[in-house]
This record gives structure tokens, sequence and C-alpha cells, in this order.
């Protein structure tokens, strides 16, 4: 079961029309996610969100150090208030 030179060029001229159908359609998604048409394109949109949550990861571990913070300030005071109350009732 050969198959023809004719018939197999006949092929690849069937599948390069195809092809070449299909670059103009690729053409404009590849724009309209790397520039946009008329918004910002996908990869702008998406790095956007992926700033926002990065800029929200690093506050939220902010808001925790400056609580940790406070409260071992709060604790210091704490023994700070009970350590004189013990010094005034043994004196």
């Amino acid at each position: 079961m050969a198959v023809s030179n004719d018939k197999i060029f006949d092929k690849l001229i069937e599948v390069s029309e195809v092809v070449a159908g299909i670059a103009p359609i690729v053409s404009d998604l590849k724009k309209a996610v790397i520039t946009g048409n008329g918004v910002p394109g996908l990869l702008q949109r998406m790095k956007s969100v992926e700033d926002y949550h990065a800029l929200e990861a690093q506050n939220k571990k902010d808001k925790k150090e400056v609580k940790a913070k406070w409260d071992l300030r709060a604790w210091a005071i704490v023994m700070l208030f009970i350590g004189q109350v013990v010094i005034l009732i043994f004196k």
C-alpha cells in the first residue's frame, strides 16, 4: 500500500492552505493577549493581579510583626507592674 508522491504533495498543499488561514487568527489572539485590544492585555492584567496578591501578603506579614511587637511590650509592662507590686508587698 504505497502512497504516491503526488498524493503526499496534494496533502501538503491542503495543510499549508489551512495553516495560512489560521495564521491571521493566531496573530489576532496574540495581539489580544500581549498588547490588548483597547484594554490592557491578559499578561498585563495577570501581572497586576499577582502584584496585588504579593502586596497583600506583605501587608499581612507586616501587621503580624507589629502585633507581635506590641504583645511583647504589653507583657513587659505587665511584668514590670507585677514586679513593682511584689516589691511594695515585701518591703
